[in-house]
Protein backbone atom coordinates (compact mmCIF):
# COMPACT_ATOMS: atom_id res chain seq x y z
CA UNK A 1 0.00 0.00 0.00
CA UNK A 2 0.98 3.64 0.06
CA UNK A 3 4.05 4.30 2.15
CA UNK A 4 4.99 0.63 2.20
CA UNK A 5 8.70 0.06 1.74
CA UNK A 6 10.04 -3.09 0.16
CA UNK A 7 13.34 -3.92 1.82
CA UNK A 8 15.54 -6.92 1.04
CA UNK A 9 16.11 -9.57 3.68
CA UNK A 10 19.60 -10.11 2.27
CA UNK A 11 21.55 -7.78 -0.01
CA UNK A 12 24.87 -9.28 -1.10
CA UNK A 13 26.98 -9.55 -4.22
CA UNK A 14 28.59 -12.86 -5.08
CA UNK A 15 32.34 -12.69 -4.39
CA UNK A 16 34.93 -14.63 -6.36
CA UNK A 17 34.56 -18.34 -5.65
CA UNK A 18 37.55 -19.65 -7.58
CA UNK A 19 41.08 -18.58 -8.40
CA UNK A 20 44.41 -19.58 -9.81
CA UNK A 21 45.73 -22.59 -7.86
CA UNK A 22 49.29 -21.26 -7.99
CA UNK A 23 48.74 -17.63 -7.06
CA UNK A 24 45.54 -17.62 -4.99
CA UNK A 25 44.89 -18.59 -1.39
CA UNK A 26 42.11 -21.17 -1.91
CA UNK A 27 41.20 -21.38 1.80
CA UNK A 28 40.80 -17.60 2.02
CA UNK A 29 38.66 -17.51 -1.14
CA UNK A 30 36.44 -20.33 0.19
CA UNK A 31 36.06 -18.69 3.60
CA UNK A 32 35.20 -15.30 2.07
CA UNK A 33 32.64 -16.92 -0.23
CA UNK A 34 31.06 -18.81 2.69
CA UNK A 35 31.03 -15.92 5.18
CA UNK A 36 30.13 -13.00 2.90
CA UNK A 37 27.74 -14.74 0.51
CA UNK A 38 26.53 -18.26 1.19
CA UNK A 39 25.83 -18.00 4.94
CA UNK A 40 23.91 -14.67 4.68
CA UNK A 41 21.76 -16.08 1.87
CA UNK A 42 21.03 -19.26 3.81
CA UNK A 43 20.18 -17.20 6.91
CA UNK A 44 17.91 -14.93 4.85
CA UNK A 45 16.02 -17.89 3.39
CA UNK A 46 15.71 -19.43 6.84
CA UNK A 47 14.44 -16.16 8.31
CA UNK A 48 11.90 -15.62 5.56
CA UNK A 49 10.30 -19.04 5.93
CA UNK A 50 10.00 -18.65 9.72
CA UNK A 51 8.22 -15.30 9.45
CA UNK A 52 4.46 -15.32 9.93
CA UNK A 53 2.46 -14.90 6.77
CA UNK A 54 1.53 -11.32 6.04
CA UNK A 55 -1.53 -9.69 4.61
CA UNK A 56 0.25 -8.91 1.36
CA UNK A 57 2.71 -10.61 -0.92
CA UNK A 58 3.77 -8.05 -3.56
CA UNK A 59 5.99 -10.36 -5.62
CA UNK A 60 5.38 -8.67 -8.98
CA UNK A 61 6.02 -5.25 -7.47
CA UNK A 62 9.25 -6.50 -5.89
CA UNK A 63 10.51 -8.05 -9.14
CA UNK A 64 9.74 -4.78 -10.92
CA UNK A 65 11.56 -2.83 -8.18
CA UNK A 66 14.64 -5.05 -8.51
CA UNK A 67 14.60 -4.73 -12.31
CA UNK A 68 14.59 -0.95 -11.96
CA UNK A 69 17.87 -1.19 -10.01
CA UNK A 70 19.70 -2.55 -13.06
CA UNK A 71 21.82 0.58 -13.44
CA UNK A 72 23.11 0.05 -9.90
CA UNK A 73 23.59 -3.73 -10.01
CA UNK A 74 24.50 -4.21 -13.66
CA UNK A 75 27.31 -6.69 -14.27
CA UNK A 76 30.11 -5.11 -16.29
CA UNK A 77 31.80 -8.49 -16.95
CA UNK A 78 28.93 -10.39 -18.54
CA UNK A 79 26.38 -7.70 -19.33
CA UNK A 80 23.69 -9.81 -17.66
CA UNK A 81 22.20 -10.20 -14.20
CA UNK A 82 20.94 -13.21 -12.28
CA UNK A 83 17.95 -13.12 -9.94
CA UNK A 84 17.27 -16.02 -7.61
CA UNK A 85 13.68 -15.68 -6.47
CA UNK A 86 12.66 -17.69 -3.41
CA UNK A 87 8.89 -17.40 -3.28
CA UNK A 88 5.70 -19.41 -3.04
CA UNK A 89 4.59 -17.38 -6.11
CA UNK A 90 1.27 -16.54 -4.49
CA UNK A 91 1.01 -12.86 -5.42
CA UNK A 92 -1.37 -10.82 -3.26
CA UNK A 93 -1.48 -7.04 -3.51
CA UNK A 94 -3.91 -4.28 -4.37
CA UNK A 95 -3.14 -4.76 -8.08
CA UNK A 96 -3.49 -8.53 -8.49
CA UNK A 97 -4.02 -11.66 -6.42
CA UNK A 98 -3.26 -15.34 -6.99
CA UNK A 99 -6.20 -16.11 -4.71
CA UNK A 100 -8.68 -15.17 -7.45
CA UNK A 101 -9.74 -17.87 -9.90
CA UNK A 102 -8.49 -16.01 -12.97
CA UNK A 103 -6.26 -13.02 -13.14
CA UNK A 104 -4.03 -11.21 -15.57
CA UNK A 105 -0.89 -9.21 -14.83
CA UNK A 106 -1.53 -5.49 -15.38
CA UNK A 107 0.71 -3.87 -18.00
CA UNK A 108 1.98 -1.47 -15.35
CA UNK A 109 3.60 -4.38 -13.43
CA UNK A 110 5.54 -5.85 -16.34
CA UNK A 111 9.25 -5.50 -15.53
CA UNK A 112 12.15 -5.03 -17.92
CA UNK A 113 14.14 -8.21 -17.37
CA UNK A 114 16.03 -8.28 -20.65
CA UNK A 115 19.53 -9.71 -20.13
CA UNK A 116 18.46 -11.33 -16.85
CA UNK A 117 18.60 -14.98 -15.87
CA UNK A 118 15.87 -15.90 -13.42
CA UNK A 119 15.93 -18.94 -11.15
CA UNK A 120 12.86 -19.62 -9.00
CA UNK A 121 12.88 -21.73 -5.84
CA UNK A 122 9.28 -22.27 -4.79
CA UNK A 123 8.69 -23.53 -1.24
CA UNK A 124 5.57 -25.71 -1.22
CA UNK A 125 2.66 -24.37 0.79
CA UNK A 126 0.58 -26.55 3.04
CA UNK A 127 -2.94 -26.25 4.36
CA UNK A 128 -5.57 -24.23 2.54
CA UNK A 129 -3.02 -22.24 0.45
CA UNK A 130 -1.64 -25.43 -1.13
CA UNK A 131 -4.59 -25.50 -3.56
CA UNK A 132 -3.48 -22.15 -5.04
CA UNK A 133 -0.03 -23.43 -6.06
CA UNK A 134 -1.28 -24.79 -9.36
CA UNK A 135 0.23 -25.42 -12.78
CA UNK A 136 -1.93 -22.53 -14.03
CA UNK A 137 -0.35 -20.17 -11.47
CA UNK A 138 3.19 -21.27 -12.39
CA UNK A 139 2.36 -20.98 -16.11
CA UNK A 140 1.24 -17.38 -15.47
CA UNK A 141 4.64 -16.68 -13.88
CA UNK A 142 6.52 -18.26 -16.77
CA UNK A 143 4.50 -16.15 -19.22
CA UNK A 144 5.18 -13.05 -17.10
CA UNK A 145 8.93 -13.65 -17.18
CA UNK A 146 8.83 -14.28 -20.94
CA UNK A 147 6.85 -11.06 -21.51
CA UNK A 148 9.38 -9.24 -19.33
CA UNK A 149 12.20 -10.29 -21.67
CA UNK A 150 14.04 -12.92 -19.60
CA UNK A 151 16.92 -14.43 -21.61
CA UNK A 152 15.87 -18.09 -21.28
CA UNK A 153 12.94 -20.16 -20.08
CA UNK A 154 12.42 -19.92 -16.35
CA UNK A 155 12.51 -23.17 -14.43
CA UNK A 156 10.43 -23.16 -11.26
CA UNK A 157 11.95 -25.63 -8.80
CA UNK A 158 9.43 -26.69 -6.16
CA UNK A 159 10.98 -27.21 -2.75
CA UNK A 160 9.46 -29.70 -0.27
Amino acid sequence: GSGQKILPVVDVCRPISDGNALTSNRKKIDKTFQVKYLLPIQAGIGQSVRVAYGERSPILETVQYVSNLKTIISSSKTGSNKLILVSDLLQHSESISSYKKQYQVPESLVADLSNWDIHVLQPARYGKDKSFQTKQNNDMWKAYFKTSGVKSDVNIQVLP
